[in-house]
């Protein structure tokens, strides 16, 4: 069995969130897994292979007050505002479950 850990962020500050990620990442040990719930205001998230410029209006992002961010992993560009929640599940490798993963987001 899985010791589950729930962190449930207190910033909608994209670097915030995306830093508290890495960490947990960097820190979670065999037997956990850390169910991460995180909110960022007005952001455009990019892959870690994306170019910010060919993928968002960058100029126009940070007239709306927005920010630009780059995750760890790779993939699209996404949008990101207080309309939607994020979750994060981190594990060791050998520790992924996916039906664990499904159980946890039906409960």
């Amino acid at each position: 069995m899985l010791d589950l850990i729930y962190i449930n962020s207190d910033t909608d500050i994209p670097y915030a969130n995306q830093g508290l990620e890495e960490y947990l990442l960097q820190r979670v040990r065999p037997g956990q897994i850390i169910l991460y719930l995180w909110q960022n205001r007005r952001t455009v998230v990019l892959g870690r292979n994306q170019n910010c410029w060919r993928e968002c209006r960058v100029e126009q992002l940070l007239r709306d007050e927005g920010f630009p961010a780059r995750r760890l992993s790779g993939g699209g560009a996404v949008f990101h505002d207080l309309g939607n929640l994020n979750f994060t599940f981190l594990c060791c490798a050998g520790d992924y479950d996916l039906e664990f993963n499904l159980a946890v987001i039906a409960d």
